[in-house]
């Protein structure tokens, strides 16, 4: 059963959210690197994110990274 209201969260940090707005979108992290990154500063550990762009995959769509979906 699906909550009434979700709440969904994405943590970024502030100076990325006119970079996120002008893009248009919430973008992967493969996304990111495809356009050559936004403008910000980016959060996270790199060695986790590599890990979810090359080695984590969904159970339900094992062809599908971790990395190639919007964090939330």
């Amino acid at each position: 059963m699906q909550p009434q209201n979700p709440k969904i969260y994405h943590i970024v940090h502030i100076d990325k959210l006119s970079s996120i707005i002008n893009s248009g979108a919430f973008l992967s992290d493969s996304e990111v690197i495809a356009k050559g990154g936004l403008g910000g500063t980016t959060i996270g550990m790199n060695s986790i994110k590599q890990r979810r762009l090359t080695e984590l995959t969904l159970s339900t769509y094992p062809d599908l990274f971790v990395g190639e979906c919007v964090p939330f």
